[in-house]
């Protein structure tokens, strides 16, 4: 059997290396095909053909910040789509400064190759601000959208967590498609949770990987593919209620094996997955849970990685520049910012705001990641009235809420490497947001019935103290 070779050329120098065939005379090299035209260029160095030649298509990323024109031909061609910052494309040919490319769903045209890069771009640094949209699968009320856009640009939010469905077909003017399209549009970055009920120990439905797809096709990248499985009755089947343990290999190797399964087709599809957050459990004299812990299923999930070659390989390829992401859910509960989790010759101590340093250090140590990219899609600073801060000492009033999320937002942006933080919650005002829901009737931070309905005091501090 042959030996395979994989070649990728950038597209300024395969310009430079067809203009070079042109002028000594191999034939059809101003129009065969890129790849066509390095396997011929190897082969006539080589004076044999090798084995099989195979080169690879480049990926490039918008930069332009306000969108990218794609157009059906270069310079003045008709504009078939604004592709939004950061949408990945794989470039076919270049023409004059002018690439085609094809995007994640297919479509084909040209764009300038001054607004791409081969690097994906990065968010700009220092604002971690963000907020947990609806606790539901729907979007605000469309009036509202434009409403809801200003009120979270006074704020300076620049992340958004959105629930989504899964449906691949529901991409309509009222959904939640529309809505993260708006948001990335106004400059603020959606963050997408795709929802299951009770999905383990099964995986994503594969309808699922099609609607990442039209996502990632939109620049829309970031997503949630599965939450909380240290938790039996909100994330299993009910056959596994009550069972759920880290003590039982079962479940942290299903977890995480589970996790690389379907974070490969998301990555397939252009989607930036993130790993699963698990629910902070270990606090006080309780801790460790003898079943739920955070700490110790993190612990026998790496430590199943790192014993089973196949699995770390893979699970490392999936963290790889552009890929996957850790998430989390941090909490500041009843500490300051800058509590230790690591409480010196006790156990860890994850329901604090530095809970993130737990699978960030068991990474480090068992799987040999140093650089990954962490953002807490949950969590925060909970409202006084909060059922989240049940069992725990709660804030004496919506003033001090206000005060501790600007100093908390201020901490993570100068000590701690959070990419972003999307607190725990807008709003559970159904008129407002499109969702309510008894359990979190207080936890919004636009409260309310009309005409009493508004914002916290945390909205005014936010919006007074914009990063």
């Amino acid at each position: 059997m042959g030996t395979k070779i994989i070649v990728q050329i950038k597209a300024a120098l395969v310009s430079k290396l067809r203009d070079k065939a042109i002028s000594e005379g191999l034939p059809d090299a101003r129009t065969m095909p890129d790849e066509a035209l390095l396997a011929a260029l190897i082969r006539a160095k080589l004076k044999s053909p090798p084995p099989d030649v195979q080169p690879s298509v480049e990926t490039v990323w918008v930069t332009a910040k306000d969108g990218l024109n794609l157009r059906r031909q270069p310079v003045s061609g008709s504009v078939i789509r604004t592709l939004l910052y950061r949408a990945e494309l794989t470039v076919l040919d270049h023409k004059d400064g002018w690439l085609q490319v094809r995007t994640a769903d297919g479509l084909t045209g040209w764009v300038s190759a001054n607004f791409v890069s081969d690097k994906l771009p990065r968010p700009e640094k220092g604002n971690v601000r963000g907020i947990h949209g609806s606790a539901g699968m729907v979007a605000p009320p469309r009036h509202l959208w434009d409403n809801w856009i200003s009120e979270l640009q006074a704020m300076g939010i620049a992340w958004y967590k959105q629930l989504d469905a899964g449906d691949p077909n529901d991409v309509g003017p009222n959904s939640t498609f529309a809505w993260a399209r708006k948001l990335a549009q106004s400059g603020i970055t959606p963050i997408i949770r795709y929802y299951q009920g009770q999905m383990f120990p099964g995986r994503l439905n594969e309808q699922t990987f099609e609607k990442i797809k039209r996502y990632a096709a939109q620049g829309i990248v970031w997503c949630e593919i599965g939450n909380e499985p240290n938790l039996d009755h909100a994330e299993w089947h009910s056959a596994h209620h009550g069972q759920v343990s880290w003590q039982n290999p079962f479940y942290p190797n299903t977890i995480v094996e589970n996790w690389i399964k379907d974070a490969e087709k998301a990555v397939a599809v252009g989607g930036r997955p993130g790993f699963y957050a698990l629910a902070p459990t270990d606090w006080g004299s309780g801790r460790p849970h003898p079943t739920l812990s955070s700490v110790l299923f993190y612990q026998r999930m790496f430590e199943h990685i790192a014993a089973n070659p196949n699995l770390l390989q893979r699970f490392r390829s999936l963290f790889g520049p552009g890929k996957a992401w850790l998430a989390v859910h941090v909490s500041t509960y009843e500490w300051p910012p800058n509590f230790n989790p690591f409480p010196p010759g006790e156990p860890p101590y994850d329901m604090c705001l530095r809970g993130y340093e737990i699978p960030l250090q068991a990474m480090r140590k068992l799987l040999g990641l140093t650089d990954v990219v962490v953002m807490s899609t949950e969590g925060g600073v909970f409202c006084k009235d909060s059922g989240s801060m049940a069992g725990h000492q709660r804030l004496a009033s919506h003033a001090e809420h206000a005060a501790r999320t600007v100093e908390m937002f201020t901490w993570l942006q100068e000590h701690s490497p959070l990419q972003a933080m999307c607190p725990w919650l807008i709003s559970n005002v159904h008129a407002a947001i499109g969702h309510s829901d008894p359990a979190w009737a207080h936890d919004g931070w636009y409260d309310g019935v009309a005409p009493n309905f508004g914002p916290k005091p945390v909205v005014q501090a936010m919006k007074n103290t914009k990063p």
